[in-house]
């Protein structure tokens, strides 16, 4: 079965308030936003492990909201924000300066010249593509990439368990500790 995430997005994008952002781009457990100091806690690992240096050009591939994108701004970078979802898009500009620009298409259209980006993003978005979508993706994404420069995947990629990835607080624990080991 083929989903029309555009058009789940787009109706879901109508239904929620820009208030409540966490909400807005489906950071939730059981239909409620998750904590937003988990959150903040996603984001800064997430930053830290894409790891932009000062003035890098970054990608974030179906970046909603701009959560990220806003994360990213204060390390002086330039970020390009990609999602096919206009009324998710316009509220990057709230919550983001001038060093941030969007694009409203699909990422899987989206074209830009080799070796653009010093970094790319693509959080919590992958489970929504099919296979051959990901490989051809993924191609894209590493001509996106200047030399030395490095693409972030942050997702569940189990589709069995994707809508219960923090379910407990030994499952969140277990994830950090994980990663702050390494």
């Amino acid at each position: 079965m083929t989903v029309d995430w555009k058009a789940f997005w787009d109706q879901h994008a109508a239904t929620v308030d820009s208030g409540e952002p966490l909400r807005q781009v489906h950071r939730v457990l059981q239909k409620h936003p998750i904590d937003s100091a988990l959150f903040e806690r996603l984001v800064k690992h997430t930053v830290a492990s894409l790891a932009p240096g000062s003035g890098h050009r970054v990608l974030d591939l179906c970046c909603g909201n701009g959560l990220f994108c806003e994360a990213l701004e204060p390390h002086r970078n330039e970020i390009v924000g990609v999602d096919f979802c206009e009324r998710l898009l316009s509220d990057v500009a709230d919550r983001t300066g001038e060093k941030t620009s969007t694009i409203a298409a699909d990422v899987r259209e989206v074209d830009f010249p080799a070796s653009s980006f010093d970094r790319v993003l693509l959080a919590a978005a992958l489970q929504h593509f099919e296979t051959p979508e990901v490989i051809r993706l993924f191609r894209r994404v590493a001509s996106f990439l200047k030399p030395g420069g490095s693409f972030l995947i942050t997702d569940i990629l189990d589709p069995d368990r994707r809508w219960s990835f923090f379910d407990s607080s030994e499952r969140e624990d277990q994830y950090f500790r994980a990663h702050e080991a390494n």
